[in-house]
């Protein structure tokens, strides 16, 4: 193969539909804009050549940075783990990919995801042909690829807003599917187009900038797949971000504010790990009395009345009695007792070491 710096060879037996447009014999790099002589010998098979010359083209014209036509979320995004533990969310972006195949975790800013790390791929790949370009871009010129996303989420109803920087042919902006389900189909959909850029060059297409809003039912773990159908395109930006619709005071996120939150709330008292704080009811930043009497005064709320209040149409239930608060008032006393024997337990045992 022959590489010259000034030159792009191409052996072009023939014309081929390429990428929406005829593929013609002559190239124009951004260095020389000159006219350049087809490669006419017959030692190199034309697919081998093309790929490099495209892989060169990737990182050159087609390699556009962020743009302002990204959206941030409706909700704050999280700032830190402990921001994103305590108000439900995560935040995860990619802007270069260094495996078809994966792993390829997010690699812009940092991900705030307390759940676990995200991961996205090609699917199809190898039989997709994928590839990965100069530019970090996962493409392939005559596959059809099929990005997944996996995403680690706390157990709830979420939210999510999804978007995506394809360059190239137009994919089906409606072949999205979460878990399995048909995405046009949960609750809250949309699409929306946010930029639309000429690719130019020899291969057309254009750089497009997709959003996908929906809410989808509780999962630890959400696998969002793309059936594109199309050759010619390629994966270059994408940014996840989720708010879990918990309910106040629910620490465990299993819908529903009860007695497996007080436990959850005491098994962690006292703490400030970020890891512990999806029991900060009030969000100080710590675990302690006020984020009990913050579950006490929830006691009962269910999902349902969280979806309602955020307007997805659930009807609210009615809050029971919390008839067994009282004996787990009791408890709590028990549990503060405890701790303050063994606090006085430690100090003694403390003291005794220091008169030895």
């Amino acid at each position: 193969m022959r590489l010259i710096l000034n030159k792009i060879q191409l052996h072009t037996q023939g014309r081929r539909a390429f990428g929406g447009a005829v593929r013609p014999n002559f190239l124009r790099t951004r260095a020389t804009c000159q006219r350049l002589e087809p490669y006419r010998g017959h030692s190199v098979h034309h697919r081998s050549v093309v790929r490099v010359a495209l892989t060169g083209l990737l990182a050159g014209p087609w390699a556009v940075s962020a743009q302002a036509a990204f959206s941030t979320p409706s909700w704050d995004r999280p700032t830190s783990i402990g921001e994103a533990t305590a108000d439900g969310t995560t935040y995860q972006e990619w802007n270069t990919f260094s495996s078809v195949s994966g792993p390829n975790a997010p690699d812009v800013d940092e991900p705030f995801n307390p759940n676990g790390v995200a991961n996205v791929f090609d699917s199809a790949a190898p039989g997709s042909a994928s590839f990965i370009a100069t530019s970090g871009n996962i493409y392939s010129f005559d596959g059809v690829i099929e990005p997944e996303a996996t995403v680690p989420t706390t157990q709830a109803t979420t939210e999510f807003l999804v978007q995506l920087r394809t360059q190239g042919s137009d994919i089906d902006v409606n072949d999205l599917t979460v878990n399995g389900e048909a995405a046009t189909g949960l609750p809250g959909y949309s699409y929306t187009e946010l930029d639309r850029v000429a690719a130019g060059g020899v291969f057309g297409g254009a750089i497009v900038d997709h959003a996908w809003t929906f809410t989808a039912d509780p999962a630890s773990l959400y696998t969002l797949e793309w059936g594109w159908g199309v050759t010619s395109a390629s994966v270059d930006v994408l940014i996840i971000d989720t708010l879990a619709l918990l309910v106040p005071g629910d620490y465990n996120a299993d819908g529903v504010v009860d007695g497996a939150d007080y436990t959850f709330w005491a098994n962690r008292f006292g703490s400030t790990d970020p890891a512990d704080l999806a029991a900060d009811g009030n969000g100080d930043g710590v675990v302690d009395g006020a984020d009990y009497t913050f579950w006490a005064n929830r006691f009962g709320d269910s999902a349902a009345l969280s979806l309602d209040e955020v307007g997805l149409g659930f009807p609210p239930v009615a809050v029971p009695e919390p008839a067994s608060l009282a004996l787990l008032l009791v408890g709590l006393g028990a549990f503060m007792r405890r701790r303050a024997m063994a606090s006085s337990l430690v100090d003694v045992s403390k003291g005794t070491e220091e008169v030895a």
